[in-house]
């Protein structure tokens, strides 16, 4: 039975003198390695638990990636550990494990009351993620946990509108309508809304089973955009969908 390594590549411009005198950086490194008890020998040293390395990584953003529910159990028990720490593109550990789908991890965070509406640097929170990936464990866990269904990123898109036109998937649309998902627009939106985009990129027979879900629930038939005042049976009609129409 052939065994797995793991070969971690250390940049030496980065590395200090001697990892052994350097609690922070022996952290990071055992935590890329998965290796409890030198986890523990190093944060029993005085390592500091929101350390970064090179990439803005910290040691709970390392365990996430690994999916390991023990290490970020152990990290999550330290006291001055920060959940809410951002990597360059403003992903926070939660943000990291939905985006990667590890459903595992997402639970393990949530099971130590993690901050769960949380924005990156494009204004995208978990559920988002969780829709872009038609991850339903993990919608399922942030809707559970009390993540807002109604929350806009920074292209006025949410969630819904992920499931609805981005990444089209009706048991997450389902899912998140069920949940109190709105067919409005973001705040401050100039372009067309939910309702009107699905229209207009209807093109197959599942696209139209979404429009039919969205009219069922509650989507306003006469409702128009800001700019030309179209309605639904506007767009319809330009683009000459019968199938819409009726």
């Amino acid at each position: 039975m052939n065994k797995k390594r793991r070969i971690l590549i250390v940049d030496p411009a980065n590395s200090p003198k001697s990892i052994q005198s350097n609690p922070d950086w022996r952290l990071l490194l055992v935590c890329s390695f998965r290796h409890m008890p030198m986890a523990r020998e190093a944060l029993s040293q005085g390592a500091n638990v929101n350390c970064r390395r090179f990439d803005y990584l910290t040691p709970l953003h390392i365990a996430v990636q690994h999916n390991d529910t023990e290490l970020i159990q152990l990290l999550c028990n330290q006291p001055s550990i920060n959940t809410e720490a951002r990597i360059i593109d403003g992903l926070i550990p939660l943000h990291k494990a939905t985006f990667l789908g590890h459903k595992t991890a997402v639970e393990e965070l949530l099971r130590n009351n993690v901050v769960i509406n949380c924005t990156d640097n494009l204004g995208r929170y978990p559920l988002h993620y969780a829709a872009l990936r038609k991850d339903m464990e993990s919608a399922s866990l942030l809707l559970k946990n009390g993540a807002n269904v109604n929350v806009y990123d920074d292209f006025h898109e949410s969630p819904l509108y992920t499931s609805v036109i981005r990444r089209p998937f009706l048991p997450m649309i389902n899912l998140l309508l069920s949940h109190g998902a709105t067919v409005t627009s973001g705040p401050n939106q100039i372009s067309l809304c939910l309702l009107l985009e699905a229209i207009l990129s209807a093109r197959s027979a599942s696209d139209i089973e979404i429009l039919d879900l969205l009219f069922r629930k509650g989507a306003d038939v006469n409702t128009t955009d800001l700019v030309g005042l179209r309605t639904p049976l506007h767009i319809a009609a330009m683009t000459g969908n019968s199938e819409v129409i009726v």
